[in-house]
């Protein structure tokens, strides 16, 4: 399995040098198609999920060790994990005859123990701000109140993004009734990353005017707040080709290889920060880590 490394020289707000240093990949079992991790905020553990959605897993990286979470149907789709981390909720969804019920469900970390905290038949994907858990109940146009003064990104809710302004709940339509997916707030918590049908990636701040569009850059996250990190997947109309990852410029104007591999395909990218680790999935279902570094 032959990876190229590519060190990247990066002009951030002063030149910096930005290196792959390691990679490793998380010695899992074969059960299932391991999909969509992401660090726990210390970067000390995953949390991922199968390509069917139908559960919750942990890996501890201190312990390499893999615990399950839940196996609910539905659960691995838009969890969200409270700051303490203590917590983590989903949203599960279950059709009994021509009714749909859908359950709010939450889950301490420390014993597994369930919680439902709220069932109807038309209910957001549920979204920790701190350790308050938020949710919109459709059916009753009923929402828990946050203490937050904060600018929070709820999330997308049907092609729709959703910010909670001083409490509220408030639709971001940058693109006039745009169709979004993979969006989130900037490390400094002054722009907007998302991917809207028509025109692809593109940034925009607050007052939801677009600074940047950067074009088909598939599940696009924030490296810092000068460089995004995307997989940049190419398929034949019916299966997949290759899928690498690269990184490209707040301004759309530097583009770069991170990790150019032939016998991977890393897929969905995630990024802690705080440690410097990149996570991704690939095509086959396994789960790899890079570790790297800013000079």
């Amino acid at each position: 399995m032959k990876i190229i490394f590519i060190t990247l020289i990066l002009f951030l707000n002063s030149f910096a040098q930005v290196k792959i240093i390691s990679q490793k990949i998380i010695p899992l079992p074969k059960t299932e198609n391991w999909h969509k991790p992401i660090f726990s905020k210390n970067g000390n553990a995953l949390y991922f999920t199968n390509d069917s959605f139908g559960g919750i897993w942990k890996y501890d990286l201190t312990k390499n060790k893999l615990n399950k979470i839940s196996g609910d149907a539905g659960s691995g789709y838009q969890f969200s994990i409270s700051e303490d981390e203590k917590n983590i909720s989903y949203r599960t969804t279950n059709n009994i005859g021509n009714e749909r019920i859908q359950k709010i469900i939450s889950i301490d970390l420390n014993n597994l123990k369930k919680n439902t905290k709220a069932q109807s038949n038309d209910l957001t994907t549920p979204k920790y701000i701190g350790n308050e858990l938020w949710y919109l109940n459709n059916s009753k146009k009923q929402e828990p109140k946050i203490n937050s003064s904060n600018f929070e990104l709820l999330g997308i809710e049907k092609g729709k993004i959703y910010l909670l302004i001083n409490g509220k709940r408030i639709k971001f339509d940058p693109i006039e009734n745009g169709e979004y997916i993979w969006a989130s707030l900037s490390p400094s918590n002054e722009f907007i990353l998302a991917y809207e049908t028509s025109i692809g990636t593109f940034i925009a701040n607050k007052n939801g005017e677009v600074i940047s569009k950067l074009g088909r850059k598939n599940s696009p996250v924030w490296v810092n707040n000068n460089w995004i990190l995307f997989m940049d997947d190419k398929d034949d109309g019916e299966k997949l080709i290759s899928s690498d990852l690269k990184i490209i410029s707040f301004d759309g104007k530097n583009e770069i290889y991170l990790a150019e591999t032939k016998s991977i395909h890393e897929m969905y990218p995630s990024v802690n920060q705080l440690t410097n680790q990149i996570v991704s999935s690939t095509s086959d279902g396994q789960i790899i880590i890079y570790k790297y570094e800013i000079q």
